[in-house]
Formats: C-alpha cells, structure tokens, sequence
C-alpha cells in the first residue's frame, strides 16, 4: 500500500485510451465489453447497468480470480492475490486491511483526508482511492492501456424542465409549472446566476453590507461621485426644520434659519442673508396659504376652555 498525489482527469468515465488493442474488445460508442491478457485469459469485463456501470477485474490466471469490482454508485471492492480483501467500499464508508485481513484503517463519507492510496493489485491492475466518487482503476498489458473512473458516476437529483410541463399550446409551446420552478431556485439557490456582493463581503447580507461594498469601491468610478451627492443632500435635509426660532408661530414649509435673530429680522420686514455665519440655509418666510388651507389650520388649533368665577356658595 502506497499514498501519492495521483490526480486523475474528470473528463468521462473511461479516462485514458490509446490505439486500438486487439486486446481490447470493448464497444467504443458505449464503453461496454470484454478486455483480454496476451494469454487469452479474461482482464475486464464491463458491463453496463441503469446510471452507469459495473467493471470487474480478474487476475491472469486459469481460475481467473477476482481482483476488484465497483459499481456505478462507486461501491465495490479490491483484493489481494490471496482473496483475502484489502479495500472494501460501502456507501457508508471504507475500510483498508493488511495482507492478513486485519483491518488497519476505516472512515466515513465524508472522507477527511484527500491523500489518495494507491493499491497495485497486480503487475497489470493499480487503483487510485480517493474517495467514493474519485476511484481510477488503471489497466495495462501488452499493447493496452485503459483508465477508467470507477467512482459514483454522478447523477441528476431531479429530472429536467421539461418535467415541469402542465400542458401544451397550439404551435407546441410548452406550458411550465412555472411556481414549482421557482420554488426549486429558491430552495437550491440558481446555478445561472452569479452571487452578490454580500456573498463575499459580509458572513450574512443585510445591515452593513452596503457601507462594506461602498469602502471598497473605487473612488473614481461613477458610482463613487453619484454616492457622494447623495452623502451631502442628506447632510442638508438633516438641517431642515419646519418650525420657526424664536416665534410660537407655525411656519410651514420654511427651512432651517441660521439664528432666532435672523428669522425674527425677516419677520420685521427686513431681508435676511441667503446664509448665515454657520453655513445653514435661512428663513424665507410662511407661504401664502389657500382659504381651505386656512379654515383646515383654524381648525386644528385648540380650543382655550373658558372658566367662570362662582361668586360664593
């Protein structure tokens, strides 16, 4: 037993494959077949089953032993010349023995580590494991050489669109349940759809996520300058207050004055400066309101309640 850093190609599920062998006799279109030894003997046969395969390895020999099996859910075994198992793969876990049988290391899927293990199961037969879905058995005699990908071959969970359909309309438009879709995307997250800024900026999105964004964005951009008048606007309508200084008289709609002085002199007739010396905009007066208007502010104000004085008992 040996662990390397062997990285096998994910291209398909036979992996490697050089000119044709008279020695290989397996369908090129499907991959099923029979592979033989120089001596005639039988070396693989693969055989195809519902989501991928089964591939079966035996030992250049009369008795033709099994060497090692794996099905498409990458479940199989390897075994050491004697038969006696030496990599057993469930869907559960793995365990690893000695050329004695005595197990030497097991795990969980998951597995923890991603170092592979190599088991050279004959001078013909080497397999890589990595993990259930990563299992590359490599094959060579004479003039052969095949890789194949004995891991769990991996499969759609749900059907397609088209498995949504509800009806069809004249032309042959589909029509999708549209809801079900939706709740898929929503429930899976799209697989079309890059993520966010918050994705990356923030462990969760919400609150904070945008000043975070806006940190980091380049000062030049366009954006940048159109942030930064939204910034001073929004100082400015802090300083707006509605009620006069220095009078108890509603003034609706004026802005902030600079100082009760300043908007008690506009009141008096003269004209105050457009800013005072604090920088803030100043009292323009009240303006003129409308009949309706007026009648409506009449009736707002409170009533004074009107006492009598009782003169003795």
């Amino acid at each position: 037993m040996a662990i390397d850093k062997h990285e096998p190609s994910t291209s398909g599920r036979a992996l490697a494959m050089v000119a044709s062998s008279e020695l290989d006799k397996t369908n090129p279109s499907t991959g099923d077949g029979t592979i033989f030894y120089p001596s005639g003997n039988i070396a693989v046969i693969v055989c195809k089953q519902p989501g991928g395969q089964i591939i079966t390895f035996f030992s250049d020999s009369k008795s033709s032993e099994i060497l090692a099996s794996f099905n498409a859910q990458g479940v199989g075994f390897v075994y050491y010349p004697t038969g006696k198992p030496w990599l057993v793969v469930t869907e559960a876990g793995y365990t690893l023995s000695d050329k004695k049988g005595n197990v030497v290391d097991r795990g969980k899927f998951p597995r923890v580590s991603s170092e592979v293990i190599t088991l050279e199961a004959s001078p013909n037969l080497t397999v890589h494991f990595t993990n259930r879905q990563n299992i590359v058995a490599a094959f060579r005699a004479a003039d052969c050489t095949r890789e194949w990908q004995c891991g769990e071959a991996p499969r759609r969970v749900e059907g397609p669109y088209t498995s949504k359909v509800v009806g069809a309309q004249l032309g042959g438009k589909l029509e999708l349940d549209v809801g079900a879709i939706r709740q898929r995307q929503q429930a899976m997250g799209s697989v079309y759809v890059p993520p966010g800024p918050h994705a990356v900026e923030t462990e969760r999105p919400g609150v904070g996520s945008l000043k975070k964004a806006l940190r980091r964005m380049d000062p030049t951009c366009a954006l940048a300058s159109t942030v930064t008048e939204l910034r001073t606007l929004d100082s400015r309508l802090s300083q707006i207050d509605t009620l006069g200084l220095g009078t108890s008289r509603v003034l609706y709609g004026t802005a902030r004055s600079a100082s009760a002085g300043a908007l008690l002199g506009g009141l008096s007739g003269s004209l105050p400066s457009p800013a005072g010396s604090s920088g803030r905009l100043e009292d323009y007066g009240s303006p003129e309101l409308s009949k309706t208007q007026q009648r409506f502010a009449n009736a707002l104000k409170p009533v004074e309640p009107k006492y009598k004085a009782r003169c003795g008992p």
